[in-house]
């Protein structure tokens, strides 16, 4: 029971302190007319402690592994946790459904991002420098993903850099990310 109480702790603690690292997702965040948003992510997320473990030994030790193994079966869901599953090499299937009142910021793995300032939602990705960038690169980590954000049309944009943009208001906004050196920005406000 000690170990199962460890290791819920230590898999909460990455959780919330971003030691997990996005890896190949489909990400989407829609904004409802009232304000409140809902963030889901699908896809994989790789343990950066154990990778870095991985790249200095070559691999885990069979008692990590182990443990990565148990923390699916450990981590009781929860309204934003739908699904996890290690599949190995330090890294966890996992899909995440995170609804916010209007206002409410988010930080996922500490890449995906949401805060407000007055009344301009700006929703990004933290921008890895060159150096944070390679070091996580040296450890074999890569990023391959798509996030979508569907905005109602009672919103205006105030700034994007999106790949593709909803053609007639029709369709999503759109960024694929192949480099954590990557960065999403989008600003939107209600229209007057």
């Amino acid at each position: 029971m000690k170990n199962k109480i460890i290791g819920l702790s230590i898999f909460l603690a990455i959780y919330l302190t971003g030691c997990f690292i996005p890896e190949k997702f489909d990400a989407k965040l829609t904004v409802n007319e009232d304000g409140s948003y809902v963030f889901i992510y699908d896809g994989t997320v790789v343990n950066a402690f154990a990778l870095e473990d991985i790249a200095n030994n070559g691999k885990l030790s069979e008692e990590d592994e182990k443990e990565m193994k148990e923390f699916d079966d450990e981590v009781e869901k929860d309204d934003e946790i739908k699904s996890v599953k290690y599949i190995g090499n330090a890294r966890y299937k996992m899909k995440l459904e995170i609804n916010k009142k209007k206002g409410e910021g988010l930080q996922v793995y500490e890449f995906f991002n949401v805060n407000f300032k007055e009344e301009v939602m700006n929703i990004f990705s933290t921008k890895l420098n060159d150096r944070d960038r390679k070091d996580i690169e040296s450890v074999g980590a890569t990023i391959v993903g798509k996030l979508k954000v569907d905005i109602p049309n009672k919103y205006e944009i105030v700034e994007h850099n999106a790949d593709k943009k909803p053609k007639l208001g029709i369709g999503s906004y759109i960024w694929n990310i192949k480099d954590y050196g990557d960065n999403v920005i989008m600003k939107i406000k209600p229209k007057k």
